[in-house]
């Protein structure tokens, strides 16, 4: 008959291997969660979680010529910030796109890296846009503040690609607190596996990646 010791260490070892898979499950899940920015093409890849992201401009800003407030008719005219989303991996995907301010952009006439401050950005109460999707523009202030303004939450199949275009304009009702001011901004993707259990907004945010 087996002892009472050795049945002992067969119960710690089973014990053991139990609680090793149940971190390398853990481990595994972790990785299937990416953030992406619009930087050009990009892939990151993150166990079998692979997201691209493809875009055309080199950035979203509101200066110069271009910032002066315009009527819902004549902002549909602008040149929109086109990009496409790509599930290149082999697992479905939810994700949540969110547009970011930065802390500075390259002003197109001067060609000068300029910072954006509190006293030179505009107020998201003037800032109207419209993106894929929109029956209507709407003002920036609508859809949440930095770094919480979700343009849309959706999913992508294995496989599947998403085009979205995003066009910014200063609203024809904006007050003389509009002028000499600056936007830029930047498109954030955040992406986690589908069936995840946690999602990507900022009511049910995804976990900040550890170092």
């Amino acid at each position: 008959m087996e002892t009472s010791k050795k049945k002992n260490r067969r119960n710690i070892l089973l014990i053991i291997i139990i609680l090793l898979i149940f971190t390398v499950i853990g481990s595994t899940y972790a990785w299937l969660i990416i953030t992406r920015t619009g930087l050009k093409t990009n892939v990151i890849k993150s166990g079998s979680l692979e997201l691209e992201y493809e875009n055309e401009n080199d950035g979203i800003y509101l200066t110069g010529q271009k910032a002066e407030p315009m009527t819902e008719e004549e902002g549909l005219k602008l040149e929109s910030y086109d990009f496409t989303l790509r599930n290149s991996g082999n697992v479905d995907m939810n994700f949540t796109i969110y547009l970011d301010d930065v802390g500075e952009y390259l002003d197109p006439v001067t060609e000068i890296s300029t910072p954006v401050t509190s006293k030179s950005r505009i107020d998201d109460k003037f800032v109207r846009f419209v993106f894929t999707g929109d029956d209507e523009s709407k003002l920036l202030n609508s859809i949440g503040t930095h770094p919480n303004r979700i343009l849309e939450t959706s999913n992508l199949k294995i496989g599947e690609s998403k085009q979205y275009s995003l066009k910014l304009w200063i609203d024809e009702d904006a007050t003389n607190d509009a002028m000499d001011k600056v936007f830029a901004g930047k498109i954030r993707v955040e992406a986690i596996q589908d069936n995840a259990g946690i999602g990507t907004d900022k009511d049910n945010p995804v976990p900040a990646p550890s170092d």
